[in-house]
């Protein structure tokens, strides 16, 4: 089962690229699966959502969504595990084993968010244009007190990321690299010549 974050925007990427894959078989290693789409719904409440708390931080001015309230990610994550994923299982046959969240930019976060602190939301994880720089420190205190052993995650970032995530790509691949060391399956996945906005549809 896929989790897709931003649903409205990348369920159609998503699904068809999962078909193409799906129907190469072994050749591939993509079997069918069920894709779960959620929409973010407006920008606040997008930002509200995918964004973890942050204790005396706020969005700087300029950057992305500056002035718009944060810190929804826990009550968003426990409303994906508590309400979504059983509505689900009670419609499909999925396998927890195989639960991937993904999500871009603010999802991204989203995604890396939920490894750090709440594992069972997924054992896969993809995070793609990340919003690093959200925070301050807030990802690295989760990850300094997370146990990624046994999860595959997947952070990809584009070449000519801009404004607050310019230096994106050597933080991702340094994060990647950690989470190798403490024993998660992690790569890093560079993408040449792209910015944030064009990157999921560049995987």
């Amino acid at each position: 089962m896929l989790y897709v974050l931003d649903g409205a925007d990348h369920f159609a990427t998503v699904t068809e690229t999962a078909r193409r894959f799906a129907r190469a078989g072994a050749r591939s290693g993509v079997v069918p699966g069920v894709v779960v789409a959620i929409d973010a719904g407006p920008l606040a409440r997008r930002v509200f959502d995918y964004t973890p708390a942050s204790p005396g931080w706020s969005i700087p001015a300029g950057a992305p969504a500056s002035g718009l309230p944060t810190g929804g990610a826990d009550a968003f994550l426990t409303l994906l595990d508590k309400q979504i994923e059983p509505l689900i299982a009670r419609r499909w046959s999925v396998d927890p084993a195989r639960r991937t969240l993904a999500g871009h930019i603010f999802g991204g976060l989203l995604a890396l968010h939920a490894l750090f602190t709440r594992p069972g939301v997924a054992t896969r994880y993809a995070a793609v244009s990340p919003s690093l720089w959200f925070g301050g420190d807030v990802l690295s205190r989760g990850e300094r007190g997370a146990t990624v052993a046994g999860q595959q995650v997947l952070i990809a970032v584009g070449g000519n990321e801009g404004g607050p995530d310019a230096q994106a790509g050597s933080a991702a691949e340094a994060l990647a690299s950690r989470l190798s060391a403490g024993g998660a399956t992690a790569a890093y996945l560079p993408l040449p010549g792209q910015d944030h906005a064009a990157t999921l549809d560049r995987l």
